[in-house]
């Protein structure tokens, strides 16, 4: 059997679990499963020190560092590329995996960008799984990215 392996990231995706409540993820998608890895603040600051870190020990002063630290979101999904999926879902209490095989149901409304308006409808997808219904969401900039790396985990059409 092939080893499990990271395919690609989807970033900044929200989970809703309740009527006002839903918490920030990373999609972790491998050519086996579908893994939900819950953000963190804690691992989010370790990141933007170690940027600063690495800033200061190229020689870099100060105002640069603080360009190295505020590119740490815009990144930080990318770490999860060279992980391993098991460290990932370890990482944070709360991250989750979605097998293949018990998703039953696929529903995904892609969102828009509104430039005259300067207003974004943000995605949705549906997964309906056989421990329930988990919707989330996320920005529109992120469709390519779900187009092209779910279908082949989850052998449906979006």
């Amino acid at each position: 059997m092939e080893n499990e392996q990271v395919v690609g990231v989807i970033p900044n995706v929200s989970l809703k679990k309740g009527l006002f409540r839903s918490e920030l993820f990373t999609f972790v998608v491998t050519n086996r499963r579908l893994i939900a890895a819950k953000w963190s603040k804690q691992i989010y600051k370790q990141e933007v020190d170690k940027r600063k870190r690495e800033a200061k020990q190229e020689g870099k002063g100060k105002l640069k560092q603080l360009f190295a630290a505020a590119g740490t979101m815009l990144a930080f999904a990318d770490r999860y590329l060279t992980m391993n999926p098991d460290e990932i879902l370890q990482e944070t209490m709360g991250s989750f995996a979605v097998e293949p095989s018990t998703v039953q149901k696929v529903k995904f409304k892609p969102g828009y960008f509104d430039q005259n308006n300067d207003t974004e409808t943000l995605s949705t997808l549906l997964l309906f799984t056989t421990n329930g219904k988990l919707k989330f969401s996320f920005n529109s900039s992120n469709d390519i990215a779900v187009q092209k790396l779910l279908p082949p985990l989850l052998g449906r059409k979006l």
